[in-house]
């Protein structure tokens, strides 16, 4: 939903007044990496305590049945597209697609068109870091165990802020700042302590449920604060210092992320809990995978008329999800559970 509202910002006939909504889309992939981390680490935990090990053959058939089928679809539809002239896309663009290096795809927003002819597949980078995730921590997991692999996910989580400033300096006096920051706000190095962080949030899930003044501050109101800090801090410091907000402000971010998730799936009942679990809110869950692939289409502020203009763009977004989801995304999901791990309670 933050990744669609954001989108939506600047497109024909879109309300105005919104332009700071813009910064939403950061906030919901943040969000993804999170909890991608925390749901990836706490299936493989419940694995290993179950089975004593980690099948990396179950686990890589269930993740591609996932996410290759609806994603390759898309693919294969803006290829033909752009195949047919119908739109135009950036040299390298497919590549970087179909082999989920999308995020080492580093396209300068200053060159003519850059923007507009590199939209139609510039959001697969997230799907290609959460790939790039997929390939190495279950492995790390298997290998080094729980306790040492998520130490290994602690010195991630320290590590990449300085990953990030070497990142920063080195890059500075070679390549343009647009190039810069979305290298830093992309590529797996400079990303992946979000994820990191989610797995760590799920290895010390049930310690942390021991800590009674923690839950606590979680149940009261004053966890409030963590996310007007946790949501304005970040951009206030961008506004200040570009380099600070990439050094600093995503490690902040992610913490308050983490806490976010933890308080939501600890404490599921309340106000919060009632609108995560309504109707509406499971519905986008269910469709949100095909959401995300589809609203890039057409939530594209670059062209403003027909199909581009809101609310038909929004329309067509869900529409196309809709026929993902039920012709493809289902279809496959049938499937992955043959290869789901019977977890004994």
């Amino acid at each position: 939903t933050m990744v669609i509202v954001a989108h939506l910002v600047g497109t024909r006939y879109f309300p105005s007044g919104f332009e700071s909504l813009e910064h939403l889309g950061n906030y919901g992939v943040r969000f993804f990496f999170v909890i991608s981390g925390f749901l990836i680490t706490t299936l493989l935990l419940k694995e290993l305590s179950t089975t004593g090990t980690v099948s990396l053959k179950r686990f890589y058939v269930r993740r591609s049945l996932r996410i290759l089928p609806a994603c390759y679809l898309y693919i294969g539809v803006i290829s033909v597209a752009a195949l047919a002239g119908l739109i135009t896309l950036y040299p390298g663009d497919l590549f970087h697609s179909w082999t989920y290096t999308m995020n080492y795809h580093n396209i300068p927003l200053s060159v003519p068109h850059g923007r507009a002819n590199g939209w139609y597949l510039n959001h697969l980078w997230s799907l290609s870091v959460e790939e790039q995730f997929y390939l190495l921590w279950p492995a790390t997991v298997l290998m080094l165990r729980p306790r040492k692999a998520l130490k290994f996910a602690g010195a991630v989580i320290l590590a990449v802020p300085i990953i990030r400033a070497l990142m920063w300096y080195s890059m500075h006096a070679t390549a343009p700042l647009d190039v810069i920051t979305t290298a830093l706000g992309r590529q797996f190095e400079a990303v992946s302590d979000a994820l990191a962080t989610g797995c760590v949030l799920a290895g010390s899930y049930n310690w942390l449920g021991t800590r009674s003044r923690y839950q606590a501050f979680l149940r009261s109101p004053y966890f409030v604060a963590v996310l007007i800090v946790g949501g304005l801090l970040p951009t206030l410091i961008y506004l200040k210092s570009v380099f600070l907000f990439f050094v600093v402000s995503q490690s902040c971010l992610n913490v308050t992320i983490a806490m976010c998730v933890e308080r939501c799936v600890r404490y599921p009942n309340g106000v919060i809990g009632a609108v995560l679990n309504s109707t509406p809110c499971t519905a986008v869950g269910v469709l949100s995978y095909s959401l995300y692939l589809w609203q890039e289409v057409f939530l594209n502020r670059y062209h403003q008329s027909g199909i581009f203009a809101f609310p038909v763009n929004l329309t067509c977004t869900v529409c196309c999800a809709l026929g993902s989801y039920y012709l493809v995304e289902r279809r496959f999901l049938a499937l992955k559970t043959r290869f789901e791990v019977k977890v004994v309670h």
